[in-house]
């Protein structure tokens, strides 16, 4: 059954983090890195929610659905 998910609270995320590597700089060139936290975010909210990658919510908090994927 899809339920609901705004994303993961400071709590939940200080949980996590030590976990990740740390966020790597942006080289010279290119894109910076996404952060880790947007795209958990995301991952969870398709798995969560049932819903496909082409309906994953846009804005802040949420990352590229093709990043995420």
């Amino acid at each position: 059954m899809a339920g609901e998910f705004t994303g993961l609270t400071d709590a939940e995320w200080a949980v996590i983090e030590p976990f990740l590597p740390e966020q790597p700089e942006k080289p010279g060139k290119g894109r910076p890195h996404a952060f880790f936290r947007d795209i958990l975010n995301t991952i969870l909210w398709v798995l969560i929610t049932g819903a496909r990658w082409i309906d994953v919510p846009k804005g802040k908090g949420f990352g590229a659905r093709s990043t995420s994927h």
